[in-house]
């Protein structure tokens, strides 16, 4: 590689991280703003309530497949080269993968919620946010391959766009609930 060829390289690998960086930047100052909204909003309990689903929201997320994201970019940039079918069929198996994992585990802490609630805590109010959880950690983990196979297949621009849309509809959803007057808990969760 000549100079010209390191520099041009350079440029673009700093306009595609610049791109990735600004929209999980503005991603996270959305999600900060609807947060902030909600705590204010609920009050102390009911923002409580709304804390624990996020907990087991993020936590579940976690545990069924955040690990998935790297070894997924990194697979599909090693058969991509050779074989785009290959590498294709890499973002598949991930899919496929998340699906048996998460839908299984969503639908069960769904289900389980109450039943939660009941025996681990005591405390019935707690089933609703425990049942959401387990379904939002489902659909984060969906989410999360998505943002995965769009990093794989280096749609930078597409990535800085969608990373946001998630706290974008949270943002329009509280506004909506709070112009028809409908903002409680089980509004937001629901």
């Amino acid at each position: 590689m000549n100079t010209r060829e390191i520099l041009s390289s350079g440029r673009q690998q700093l306009v595609q991280t610049a791109t990735i960086f600004t929209g999980r930047m503005f991603a996270a100052i959305l999600g900060f703003i609807v947060s902030l909204l909600v705590a204010r909003l609920l009050g102390p309990v009911d923002f409580g309530l709304f804390s624990l689903f996020l907990t087991l929201l993020i936590v579940g997320a976690n545990v069924l497949g955040e690990g998935f994201t790297p070894a997924i970019v990194h697979f599909y940039n090693r058969y991509a080269p050779q074989s785009i079918s290959r590498a294709n069929a890499v973002l598949s198996s991930a899919l496929a993968w998340r699906l048996l994992l998460s839908v299984p585990v969503g639908i069960a802490g769904w289900a389980a919620g109450n039943w939660i609630a009941e025996a681990g805590f005591s405390e019935p109010a707690y089933g609703l946010p425990i049942g959401m959880g387990f379904m939002g950690a489902c659909g984060a983990a969906l989410w999360g391959i998505t943002l995965a196979g769009l990093q794989a297949t280096e749609s930078f621009s597409l990535y800085a766009v969608v990373t946001p849309l998630i706290n974008v509809l949270r943002l329009v959803s509280v506004a909506l609930l709070i112009g028809i007057g409908q903002f409680t808990l089980s509004a937001v969760l629901g």
